[in-house]
Parts: C-alpha cells; sequence; structure tokens
C-alpha cells in the first residue's frame, strides 16, 4: 500500500491510488481475448483489483475470479458474486493443483528477486493446457522526453531503489527464458507501452508525482544524499508540469501454456 502521510491534502492519495487503475482493454490486451465466459480465472498481484474486476465481467457469472495480492488493504469492498479477493503469497498459493483455466500475473514477476518458484507455483496451479499472461517492466526500453536537469539522476536512483528490493526492472527481456526454464510452452511474446502525455495519454503529472513519493519512501537507502535526492524530486515535478512532457513506459508480455 502506498504511504502519503507525508503529504497534506486529498490530492496525493488520490493521484497514487489513479496512478494503479488498469484497464483489461490496455494493460491487459495482450491475454483478454484468452479469458472466456465460464472459466476460473486467477489474478494474482492483483493490487486495488481493477483488472480483476473486468476479468469477472468478461468470465460471467458461470466463471470465477480469485484473485490475491500479499497486502489487501487496497481490495474494493464492493464487488460482483463471481470473484474473490484474498490475501496470499505467488510462492505458497493456497489453491489445489489444477484449479485456473487462466492466470494473469500483471506487473508482478519483475518484483520478485526470483522469478522460477513463482513461475513454479503458477503452473501447478493450472489446469493442463491451460494459459498463463505475464506483462513485466523493461526499463531498457522506456523513453522520456524533454530533458529536464537531474531528471536522469531521478530514474538513477529509482533503478537503484529496484535493485535494493531485489526487483529487476529488466525482467522483460528475460520472460521467454524464464519461462521455458519453468516448463511452459511459450505460445505468444509481444510488448507494450503505458503511455503519460498530455492530452492523450495518461497523465504525467500523476506519473511524476508518484516518482516524487516513490524516492520520498526509498530514496534514503539508496546511498545517494538528502540533496541528490530532492534535487531528483523536483526535476520530476518540473518534468509533469512541462507541457511538452511525454513517457513511454515499456511492458513485455508472455502467454504460456502448462504442458497437458
Amino acid at each position: 500500500m502506498i504511504k502519503t502521510e507525508q503529504y497534506s491534502g486529498g490530492y496525493a492519495k488520490h493521484t497514487l491510488n489513479e496512478f494503479f487503475k488498469r484497464s483489461l482493454e490496455n494493460e491487459g490486451r495482450f491475454f483478454k481475448d484468452y479469458i472466456e465466459t465460464g472459466q476460473t480465472v486467477l489474478d494474482v498481484g492483483c493490487g486495488p483489483g481493477s483488472l480483476s474486476l473486468q476479468i469477472a465481467e468478461k468470465v460471467g457469472l458461470s466463471g470465477r475470479v480469485y484473485a490475491v495480492d500479499i497486502q489487501s488493504q487496497q481490495f474494493p469492498v464492493d464487488h460482483p458474486e463471481n470473484i474473490h479477493f484474498q490475501t496470499a503469497s505467488i510462492y505458497q498459493l493456497p489453491f489445489d493443483d489444477g484449479t485456473f483455466d487462466a492466470i494473469l500475473a500483471h506487473a508482478v514477476l519483475y518484483h520478485l528477486n526470483d522469478q522460477h518458484p513463482a513461475l513454479l507455483e503458477l503452473k501447478r496451479v493450472l489446469k493442463p493446457g491451460a494459459l498463463l499472461g505475464i506483462r513485466d517492466a523493461e526499463f531498457g526500453g522506456d523513453v522520456c522526453f524533454p530533458e529536464i536537469k537531474n531528471l536522469g539522476l531521478a530514474w538513477q536512483i529509482v533503478e537503484t531503489c529496484f535493485k535494493n528490493t531485489g526487483s529487476d526492472i529488466f525482467y522483460g527481456r528475460k520472460q521467454s527464458s524464464s519461462l521455458i526454464k519453468a516448463g511452459f510452452e511459450v505460445i505468444k511474446l509481444s510488448a507494450s507501452y503505458d503511455i503519460f502525455s498530455d492530452p492523450v495519454g495518461y497523465n504525467p503529472k500523476d506519473f511524476a508525482f508518484f516518482w516524487q513519493d516513490y524516492l520520498q519512501r526509498q530514496g534514503s537507502g539508496s546511498g545517494y544524499t538528502a540533496e541528490q535526492i530532492s534535487q531528483a524530486q523536483t526535476a520530476l515535478k518540473q518534468w509533469g508540469n512541462h507541457p511538452d512532457a511525454y513517457y513511454g513506459r515499456t511492458r513485455c508480455e508472455a502467454v504460456a501454456r502448462k504442458p497437458t
């Protein structure tokens, strides 16, 4: 759960909550056509459940969606009858072998320091022949404009913070090899961008604010000085308010099948 105590007013909480809203038509496009009416689907690392709710609508009342995350604070209070939210670890899912027709893991695996046991656990709870869809960061393909003084420093600190937490923001390029290693059959690979730009795209101001908050929470353990972190936050704010602000955030995607 994102902490916002250090910021005053309602904008902070609103902005960070909005940042995590996802669309099956956008972020889930690579996998949505594999989700069918009547299926039992797992959304792992569901966060606030925006994708989970849309999957529940797609499978219909004859289907069932289980949405899990390691934290429950973001789970929606109101949701349809065919969806169940619960706290669980991707390394130890509370489901029997061969439970699911499909699993979606959106922006989950790159946060882990060891993807292999997680993929084995996902394969365990999939039915034979069922499909897994994953979408992960690939920082090497990101595009940012315009150049702002100390903005490069901001992304350097972000990268260091992710490394310190065990995340791999270059995992996107490794999806195929890690899936094959875990015994999956890779059937589709793709990539797409989340676009932050006005007037078309997600709000760059919100994007910049998210990373300002991230540096506020994580920067002290990065090895960078307080002054450098402050300079990076200022650069992010200046970029977010720039009329030409554009960020293309790379996401690599894969669809894989559990062998029959």
